[in-house]
């Protein structure tokens, strides 16, 4: 096992050189490709060293942040814990590893002296010097594994939480931006809800069994960005497969892939979900042939428990996933000493391998922000295959994103009849999209068995009971799903904006906290969000006007759009002001195009905050009259937040809760917070 493995770019050979001669002189032992010897296996041998090492050095620079090979290499010792990054030039590194710390050695010549480099070479060394598993014998020499907190499987949730942080936290943030003065749940409460959550996680994990596994994304050591899907698709149908077993507890998807590209341990992963074992892996793929690599790992210890690579031809493809899964089903048997009742092998979701590979693609296309259009791999997905549930599932999906709700419900309805266990997700999305509350409440309520807890609430709590009004049942719901998946963006993200929705400001910034630990960046929506509300609250209007011009779009930007925003929120504090920011906001809209719809939606917030309930009401109908059925009114929850409590108390709200359908809901389920229903019509306080 090397000490250490390098990982630069070819052009940097001669820096390279440099690094393993003083990190040798240091007394590592170093791996570098100048190390091969004649006739070995290239990938191989590579491949092994990079596994073995206990500290990866990666060499950042110009050239090497755009070989595929060195940040393949560099997300793999990411996931393992052992990357330990070097800038040997000014160079912007790959976005993946920004919230990475690099050392800075840009200006080292080789001077074993430098305090810098001394420094660097200390944190390799406390690395290096770490506990490690023996080389071999790992199996035999480990001890029990402590029981783990109950986390049962959800395959089927893929598409709630990511369409719901979409409808919540993305298409409609500037408006849970302009989130003033409602009146806050009381901290009592608020403690009470958490108080419930622990005691109820605690005595589940009175139930559990030692046998729990969390399985992360293969890494791609293709070389190819453009493969990495072909990981997470082997990652997922392990997943699918093991959710099989009777007694094995499997991390859900949502879970254990929130992990990607975060700096994380193993024992940190298992901790915060509640697993007692990693399964993680790689590909690699040329020509007909692939390499799959995989082990099982005590999280306790950290050793090795199972491990085995696999080459086999693509053909074999779904022989080799039902073989990997009967593996380690049998490595949990004999080194956990779980009772398992014996493998049965599933049927592959499709025979048509060129139709998975297209749904895989699609899949990581659509769950990649700023990725490839996974609409034409979806469609082609179903051509190659109608009968392949999941792809109608992923067309639905993307649909459901894109507004065609009809086509969408089509494929929907498609993938629960090719299988009843799917689908349930985008209908529920599709129908609470279409003021169907009633019909999506029953569907969420109706997810199949092997839907987690946590995410049955958070979809629950996203797609009906806050939109709904009803923003303390939404709290609880989502605070509990918090409890069991801290470390997921969208929950985390919706659970600070409903804090703010709220008044609870201070919960609000914990989120902010939050998302920045879990590495969202301050571009990122949901993180603006929270800043902007947080801002608002503070009185720092010109430090929220300046983070609301810049999600103006850019041709309302050109034509004054700036000026009309620091109008408004100068306006709010200065009733003086007000007809002229009314105005303008008037002349502002009258530029915006058929695809604003943000503007629209803040403005109704915007008017009323400016006191002009009326044209408020204007700009709903139209945006009614406009989106309704594509991209309904209520699906941003802005009208609970506490600016638009004059929106709400007026009489006209109870003709448009009628008209997008909430009637019939509340009836059933009781009115939203602080209203209620006299002689059949809503009165809010």
């Amino acid at each position: 096992m090397p000490d250490i493995f390098l990982s630069y770019s070819r052009e940097d050979q001669p820096t390279a050189r440099r690094y393993a001669e003083a990190l040798q002189r240091e007394g590592f032992s170093v791996w570098w490709d100048q190390a091969l010897r004649s006739g070995e296996d290239y990938d191989q041998v590579t491949e092994d060293a990079l596994q073995q090492a206990r500290a990866v050095v990666v060499l950042w620079s110009k050239t090497s942040i755009a070989s595929r090979w060195v940040r393949a290499e560099a997300t793999l010792a990411d996931r393992n814990g052992t990357l330990m990054p070097v800038m040997i030039e000014d160079c912007r590194r790959p976005i993946m590893f920004e919230l990475k710390h690099s050392a800075d050695l840009s200006r080292w010549k080789g001077d074993a002296g430098d305090p810098a480099w001394q420094g660097y070479v200390a944190d390799v060394r406390r690395l290096v010097q770490r506990e490690v598993p023996p080389e071999s014998g790992a199996t035999a020499g480990a001890g029990p594994v402590a029981a783990a907190p109950k986390i049962e499987v959800s395959l089927r949730s893929r598409s709630v939480l990511i369409a719901a942080a979409v409808v919540l936290l993305g298409a409609g943030s500037m408006a849970l931006w302009l989130l003033r003065g409602h009146d806050a749940v009381p901290s009592a409460t608020v403690a009470q809800l958490t108080a419930e959550s622990t005691a109820r996680i605690r005595a589940d994990a009175t139930a559990v069994v030692p046998a729990s596994v969390a399985v992360m994304p293969f890494a791609n050591l293709t070389g190819e960005a453009g493969k990495d899907y072909f990981g997470d698709g082997m990652a997922e149908e392990l997943l699918d497969a093991l959710a099989q077993i009777k007694g094995l507890r499997v991390a859900s998807r949502t879970s254990s892939f929130a992990y990607r590209g975060r700096d994380a341990d193993i024992k940190q992963i298992a901790r915060e979900l509640g697993v007692a074992t990693i399964i993680e892996g790689s590909v690699r793929s040329a020509g007909d042939r692939i390499r799959i690599t995989a082990q099982l790992i005590s999280a306790e210890s950290g050793y090795h428990l199972w491990s085995q690579t696999y080459d086999r031809d693509f053909k074999d493809l779904f022989k080799l996933q039902d073989d990997l899964a009967r593996e380690i089903v049998t490595a949990f048997s004999q080194t956990m000493g779980a009772d398992f009742p014996g493998f049965v092998s599933r049927r592959p979701a499709t025979a048509n391998l060129e139709a998975y590979m297209a749904y895989m693609q699609a899949f990581h296309a659509w769950q990649t922000p700023g990725g490839e259009n996974p609409m034409p791999l979806a469609k082609r997905a179903v051509e190659l295959d109608p009968n392949f549930a999941r792809a109608h599932w992923m067309l639905a999906a993307v649909e459901s994103d894109g507004g065609a709700l009809a086509e969408a419900e089509l494929h929907a309805k498609r993938a629960r009849e090719l299988d009843p266990d799917l689908a349930w997700d985008v209908l529920g999305n599709i129908q609470s999209r279409r003021g169907h509350w009633i019909e999506a409440e029953e569907t969420f309520r109706s997810a199949p068995k092997d839907f987690t807890e946590a995410d049955n609430r958070a979809a629950n709590a996203l797609s009906t009971l806050w939109p709904t009004g009803q923003l303390r049942n939404a709290l609880r719901e989502l605070g509990r799903a918090h409890e069991l998946y801290p470390h997921v963006i969208p929950i985390s993200s919706a659970l600070g904006a409903l804090q703010l929705t709220l008044g609870n400001d201070a919960e609000a910034m914990r989120a902010l906290k939050r998302l920045a630990e879990l590495g969202v960046g301050p571009d990122a929506n949901s993180f603006r969000a929270l800043r902007y509300g947080i801002a608002m609250h503070a009185g720092q209007l010109d430090e929220a006007a300046a983070m609301a011009v810049e999600q103006l779009p850019e041709h309302l930007r050109k034509e004054g759009g700036a000026d009309t925003i620091r109008l408004i929120h100068a306006a709010i504090a200065r009733p003086e002001k007000r007809q002229a920011a009314v105005d303008a906001l008037g002349q502002l809209l009258a530029r915006t195009r058929p695809d604003d719809r943000r503007p629209r939606i803040s403005a109704q917030s915007w008017y009323t905050q400016l006191g002009a309930i009326d044209a408020a009401y204007r700009v709903a109908a139209e945006y009614e009259r406009q989106y309704a059925g594509k991209y309904p009114l209520l699906s941003w929850s802005w009208l609970w937040t506490g600016e638009m409590r004059p929106f709400r108390q007026d009489p006209r709200f109870h003709d448009l809760m009628a008209k997008v359908g909430m009637l019939d809901f509340w009836k059933k389920y009781g009115p939203p917070d602080e209203c209620e229903l006299v002689a059949g019509r809503l009165s809010c306080h």
